[in-house]
């Protein structure tokens, strides 16, 4: 699974936007009150995030070896993690979905060995290390609940690798629709239709999946013809899950 943080952990709490500056945070989001900002507490204004920033389509979120002041966090909007190499290809690692976290290990390492790019307008926050310790220190449930986040990451690293070295493209694919649907299932951004916003571009597809946009193109075009899936116009509609799951473990 390519959204690296399992969305039941991530999914609880409060709106995160009066902590943040003018348009930056949740307001008219589905997430108001399922966001990981909410697990700190109203009446405790330093477990706040700390700060937030709007970051353009495109642009980047966070260049790899920068250091970090706190804990990042998508409040709004999609973004992408990725590695990019000397030669110009880059591979994306997952998918960051609103309410996420850029990594759970940033607690340990204080910055991250790959690049965060926004794929559409991101809205995000930083929580400062020394209150997300403090929090641990009072609340032990907490720390709980974020070494579930880091067992979580761990799973779909470990699910990443799989798919780029044993499943077929046209598994890879389906695996990366049906993993960003199962967590949008979970956050009520799917309509009755089975249809949901999907930002990412073909390139950007075959940077997940380690493919090229040619074949790309293709294996979208296989899943259409199929009946499975139909991808395009920054949307995607299910037409048949059980047999997309299905798709993403050949």
């Amino acid at each position: 699974m390519l959204c690296h943080i399992d969305s039941g952990r991530a999914a609880f709490g409060r709106n995160v936007g009066a902590a943040l500056s003018g348009d930056v945070g949740h307001k008219g989001c589905a997430l108001q009150e399922r966001c990981l900002c909410a697990a700190f507490p109203r009446r405790d204004e330093r477990m706040i995030p700390s700060y937030g920033r709007t970051v353009r389509a495109r642009r980047t979120v966070y260049r790899a070896g920068d250091d970090l002041s706190g804990a990042l966090v998508i409040c709004r909007g999609w973004a992408l993690r990725f590695v990019q190499f000397p030669n110009g290809k880059r591979q994306v690692l997952s998918i960051v979905l609103p309410g996420q976290l850029a990594s759970p290990t940033l607690l340990l390492d204080r910055k991250l060995p790959f690049s965060i790019q926004a794929v559409t307008e991101v809205a995000c926050a930083y929580i400062p290390f020394a209150d997300i310790h403090d929090r641990f220190r009072s609340d032990p449930a907490w720390l709980d609940l974020w070494l579930g986040m880091a067992a979580a990451d761990r799973r779909s690293a470990d699910q990443q690798l799989i798919n780029i070295g044993r499943r077929s493209a046209f598994g890879r694919i389906a695996a990366l629709i049906a993993a960003i649907c199962e967590i949008l299932v979970r956050q009520s951004a799917i309509d009755e239709n089975g249809v949901f916003e999907f930002p990412l571009t073909q390139r950007q597809i075959a940077d997940a999946a380690a493919l090229t946009p040619v074949h790309t193109c293709r294996i979208v075009r296989q899943l259409r013809a199929a009946n499975i899936c139909d991808i395009g116009n920054g949307k995607v509609r299910i037409i048949d899950f059980a047999r997309l799951q299905d798709a993403a473990s050949a």
